[in-house]
């Protein structure tokens, strides 16, 4: 079917909804698990999301989960490909003219900024948490002049469990789940018997109820997150990013402890919740005084991962650069790496793309979502021309002759190193600094995520000037893979995988062992 109105893609949703409700949402979800080798993940999680609207719902519980013949399943997500790739500026008769004359931008940004997301890294997400959540908070007690909050108190209250506790058991739960085409509660019973340091049942089922949800409250999270205008329905939010866990059959007052039953049709997506999920119900839930805090949180944690990095360099921290260059002289950068005369300045944005801007790549939307990165930008650019002017109390950086500005945020900022996403920054920064085609400096923007994966290579000796410079002239991919060879280092040097090493070793759990049968057992 081709899809070239709204009411086309109206109708494709009906044809998925009829085709998929053949089936029971245990089949489709078995499907999905058995034949994911066959799908990119963001045409499983769209399948998923499918399934929990339109699917049957389960019969009797059964131990063994079932999976749709190829030849029908194959079908369906045919469709749904067809379905999530439609995007209303192909539409050859559009409701709106707004669509005309638009830059490839919005439509590129709709297409990455909702599949790239399915393509969860295992590796980092419990640790980045460990550290922000439970660690940090502990070192920034007593600091003057910082907004107060208490975390930990804030995430127990609305999750019945501790930082911790949550993290220890949604990672299990990623083992569970990554082993197991589903499983029970009983599956912790079981761990803890053979001597894993597991909380106890209460905590455990406090903690599975902020993962799992039944289809009846699925649907109702759908609904909720739906697009008002309907011509962007192909880029719904998908409520597997709050509730990775589907119970196919909901809890009734007799379902005991170790009968409570699960499926993930998308096992890494548990990680994203107890990762960047953490952080956005933090954020619903307190808003200005949880953001404030985060902002410290984040700083300190990519101080970290930078005296992780500098292998014969220099960290330097805002705080030490203050000491010579008051605040009324202007913005310093949060981090400044120096190595010779080379350095890299950096600036922490806890800021990602609003929901909005991945829907619909609104202009507006967009915009706000890209503010902070330009604000980041342009102090760098003031503080790096302050430099060069040689401004009185930064002698230190007098001699500098190469600088890379660098923001690091803690969500992925998708094709804002690409060449539509690089213009409308540099417009921003222009605009900030009042000075119309003023040649910005050099810089890049850089997720928090990928700051990890390059940490062990930094630490390796290769410079984190030299692999910024790369990043700004050959895709972010190429770059990784040359170092790699150059460092001789890999994933399992990384500071964070240590952290998750040990969790592992902890427990006793191996996150990649042999794909067990497909039961619920």
């Amino acid at each position: 079917m081709i899809i070239s109105s709204a009411e086309d893609l109206s109708n494709a949703e009906m044809a998925i909804g009829i085709q998929i409700g053949r089936h029971s949402l245990d089949s489709i979800f078995a499907s999905i698990r058995t034949y994911s080798a066959s799908l990119p993940p963001f045409v499983q999680a769209a399948v998923a999301h499918f399934a929990v609207r339109h699917a049957r719902a389960p019969g009797q519980r059964t131990a063994q989960l079932h999976a749709v013949p190829w030849h029908e399943f194959e079908r369906i997500a045919r469709l749904v490909t067809n379905y999530v790739l439609a995007d209303p500026a192909t539409f050859t008769n559009p409701d709106q003219p707004e669509f005309s004359g638009s830059t490839i931008f919005p439509v590129l940004l709709r297409i990455v900024g909702n599949q790239a997301p399915f393509d969860a890294l295992w590796s980092g997400q419990y640790a980045r948490s460990l550290v922000l959540y439970r660690d940090i908070p502990a070192r920034l007690d007593g600091r003057s002049k910082m907004a107060r909050f208490d975390v930990n108190a804030a995430f127990a209250a609305l999750n019945g469990a501790s930082i911790q506790d949550f993290l220890d058991i949604s990672l299990a739960t990623f083992v569970a789940a990554s082993q197991n085409f589903g499983f029970s509660s009983g599956w912790f019973t079981k761990a803890r018997d053979e001597g894993l340091r597991l909380p106890n049942d209460e905590v455990i089922r406090h903690v599975l109820n902020n993962l799992a949800a039944d289809q009846a409250e699925m649907q109702t999270f759908s609904a909720a997150y739906q697009q008002r205008d309907r011509r962007f329905a192909a880029y719904d939010f998908n409520p597997l990013f709050v509730r990775p866990l589907i119970r196919p059959w909901p809890l009734t007052g007799s379902t005991t402890f170790d009968d409570d039953r699960f499926i993930a049709p998308l096992p890494e997506l548990i990680l994203t919740r107890l990762s960047e999920g953490i952080y956005h119900q933090l954020f619903q839930a307190h808003r200005e005084p949880f953001s404030q805090y985060f902002g410290h949180l984040f700083e300190e944690y990519v101080g970290l991962l930078l005296r992780e990095s500098v292998a014969g360099a220099e960290l330097i921290s805002e705080s030490e650069i203050r000491r010579s260059y008051g605040e009324r002289r202007g913005k310093v950068p949060d981090w400044i790496v120096v190595a010779g005369d080379k350095a890299v300045f950096l600036e922490c944005k806890a800021a990602g793309y609003s929901r909005r801007a991945l829907a619909t790549a609104d202009a507006t939307a967009v915009e706000q979502s890209l503010a902070p990165v330009i604000t980041g930008l342009t102090q760098l650019q003031e503080f790096r021309s302050a430099c060069l002017s040689k401004a009185p109390g930064l002698e230190r950086f007098h001699n500098l002759v190469g600088i890379e500005c660098v923001v690091v945020t803690f969500e992925p900022f998708y094709l804002a190193n690409s060449g539509p996403g690089r213009e409308l920054i540099v417009e921003g920064v222009q605009e900030r600094l009042a000075v119309t085609g003023f040649p910005v400096a050099p810089w890049y923007v850089l997720s928090v995520e990928e700051l990890e994966l390059l940490q062990p290579h930094a630490a390796a000796g290769i410079s984190l000037h030299s692999i910024i410079r790369r990043l700004r002239e050959h895709p972010a991919g190429d770059v990784l893979r040359q170092i790699s060879e150059e460092s001789g280092a890999s994933r399992e040097n990384s500071y964070v995988y240590s952290l998750e090493e040990e969790f592992y070793a902890r427990l006793g759990l191996n996150p990649y062992g042999p794909q067990a049968p497909n039961t619920l057992e």
